[in-house]
């Protein structure tokens, strides 16, 4: 049974301790803040005592790793699954479109679900169908063009399949511009989603925080197990021989008894507490972070039947229904990033009022807007290249985090994925 000190509780060092107790090793936690979650958690709201995410996140029935993880901890029965994807869009003029595969015949409901998307005209549905059969059937090392919109406008798909469709499809999978986009990445997710089986194409929204559906139950998980969870100790330090790891120092200890350190905090915080680490044993100073801006809004009357709405052509681009609430999500929100909550706020409304009018007949009771400024890398051809090479340089020192090369975008499967291939 090994020793093992994993670095950072967000979700990828969650993950690492949690698969590494399940396999019987003897695992330490080392978390710098009072919580675990990293970028993914709950809190209660002060003013209404709602229990709100820090950003809103959904998952999608391919992530595999993310609900193994879910029912080892117990928690796999807290989100709500669809029997079969079914998403709501809505134009500037609040007409709505649903994108809906029936239940069976897969993979061709899927098509069919495209075939009757109200939102394109009969041609481009036509035009998306044969082009994403192309793509999932197409060897990926036969392809010239590195970005997306590059290889959509290669392949004849229209201006206003690449405005109503694929837009906002490249923002809220990779959180990177389409223009910027790494097409090697949207393919990889586009298969994931569409060579999988009907699940893997649904979504699944949670009922619960994220600290109720990953961190509670996770943290309940590892104490009952034998593992050791240290919250509110930050690690200062890490030294080396030149070979491997040989002391960890926190502001509380310092321990050379064990065996192997994971680290999975972000590549922007490691090279703070690992000094030795350069551009060359680590070349990740080129990869760019993108932002994420959540908008949680009380009215004082629901006015939307939906869970969830994609919005087309817009600032924002997902409005998610719940329990007491609703939330905003603006991916790659760099435009947005810098102005102040009020500004944000009126942004939001103005955007809402296009898309829902009845919401000018509402009264706003409170609202909160959230920033997360570094929330994930942009998937670019760039960052493509970056992961490839990422690797440990000392021989006990592991490396987990949805930054690394785990073939996926930032996202919890990916953060989850790279704790999971610590064992």
């Amino acid at each position: 049974m090994a020793k093992y000190i994993v670095i950072g509780g967000g979700l990828a060092g969650i993950s690492a301790a949690v698969f590494l107790t399940k396999n019987k090793h003897n695992v330490l936690l080392l978390e710098a803040s009072p919580k675990l979650g990293g970028r993914a958690y709950s809190f209660q709201d002060k003013i209404t005592k709602d229990v709100i995410d820090n950003g809103q996140h959904i998952l999608v029935g391919a992530y595999k790793t993310t609900f193994e993880l879910l029912k080892i901890i117990g928690s796999q029965n807290l989100p709500e699954y669809q029997t079969k994807l079914r998403a709501t869009y809505i134009d500037k003029f609040g007409k709505e479109y649903l994108l809906e595969a029936p239940h069976k015949f897969y993979p061709f409901n899927l098509l069919q679900a495209i075939l009757k998307f109200g939102l394109l005209n009969f041609n481009e549905r036509v035009g998306l169908v044969k082009f994403i059969v192309k793509l999932l059937y197409l060897n990926e090392k036969t392809i010239v063009e590195k970005t997306v919109l590059e290889f959509l406008k290669k392949n004849k798909q229209s201006e206003n399949s690449i405005k109503v469709f694929w837009k906002l499809l490249v923002v809220s999978t990779l959180n990177t511009p389409i223009k910027e986009a790494s097409l090697k990445m949207f393919i990889k997710v586009l298969k994931e989603i569409f060579l999988n089986g009907n699940k893997a194409s649904t979504i699944v929204l949670p009922r619960f925080g994220l600290s109720e559906l990953f961190c509670n139950p996770a943290n309940e998980y590892l104490k009952k197990n034998g593992a050791t969870v240290s919250l509110s100790e930050k690690v200062l330090s890490i030294e080396t021989n030149g070979e491997e790891i040989i002391k960890v120092k926190t502001n509380k200890r310092e321990i050379t008894d064990f065996d192997f350190i994971v680290s999975s905090v972000p590549y922007y915080s490691l090279k703070k507490i690992l000094p030795s680490l350069t551009s060359r044993n680590l070349p990740v100073d080129s990869m760019e972070t993108s932002p994420i801006i959540t908008i949680h809004l009380w009215l004082n009357e629901n006015i939307f039947a939906d869970k969830f709405y994609g919005l087309i052509d817009s600032k924002i681009h997902w409005v998610y229904k719940n329990r007491n609430h609703i939330s905003i999500v603006v991916s790659s929100a760099e435009k947005m990033i810098e102005f102040d909550s009020k500004k944000i706020f009126h942004i939001c409304i103005e955007e809402l009022e296009k898309f829902f009018p009845k919401i000018k007949n509402t009264e706003v009771l409170h609202y909160k807007v959230l920033k997360e400024k570094r929330a994930t890398f942009k998937s670019t051809p760039q960052s493509d290249e970056v992961r490839s090479k990422i690797k440990s340089p000392y021989k006990n020192f592991i490396l987990a985090g949805d930054w690394t090369n785990t073939q996926l975008p930032a996202t919890i499967e990916s953060a989850i994925l790279s704790g999971k291939k610590v064992v």
